[in-house]
């Protein structure tokens, strides 16, 4: 007698973005000693979206000299509330770093360039579909990313000969989708 219990129903909601939206909420409930009964709960909401995507960039070492090897991971990372569309990443590489070679884990063969790049498979990142080198620039390029998902590459490089002591090295990739303004990481 006088007993109370609950159920959460968690629900995606869907509606025009921007615009308020009426929403309704009917729930029914009988026992063995009542009959079928109903309750209504009726609110406005303004439905929207949080398109967000992060970018963020780590090194294998603060400090380095000429002829260190120095590898940094780019990571991509989908905070939004709903998929992100024509996801590019572009990382162009500082003019003091080279490499002699190009990996692919998927590749035996290897290639003279400025970077080598190697995917981390966190979330199926394909070398040959996501990740290029035009130039001395690293293109990450994906049709989707899901909510919550996340993508890495490494880029490793060296260190140029011909570097001054105690120049600074500093790393720009950018990121952009159909959803998000462009942004940075460095």
């Amino acid at each position: 007698v006088g007993a109370i219990d609950s159920v959460v129903i968690v629900a995606t909601v869907s509606g025009s973005p921007y615009k308020p939206e009426k929403v309704t909420n009917i729930a029914y409930a009988k026992s063995n000693e009542v009959p079928l009964q109903n309750a209504t709960a009726t609110f406005i909401s303004l439905i929207g979206k949080l398109d967000k995507l992060l970018l963020s960039m780590s090194v294998s070492s603060p400090t380095v000299f000429t002829g260190d090897s120095l590898n940094y991971v780019v990571r991509v990372t989908n905070v939004s509330n709903r998929r992100l569309t024509n996801v590019i990443v572009r990382d162009p590489v500082p003019f003091q770093l080279e490499n002699i070679r190009v990996e692919d884990p998927n590749s035996t063969r290897n290639t003279k360039a400025k970077v080598s790049i190697v995917p981390l498979k966190e979330s199926g990142l394909s070398v040959a579909d996501s990740l290029r080198l035009e130039g001395s620039v690293v293109v990450y390029q994906k049709d989707t990313i899901d909510v919550g998902e996340v993508d890495s590459f490494y880029v490793k490089t060296t260190v140029r000969l011909d570097r001054p002591n105690f120049e600074l090295i500093l790393n720009t990739a950018f990121a952009t989708t159909n959803e998000t303004e462009q942004i940075i990481a460095q």
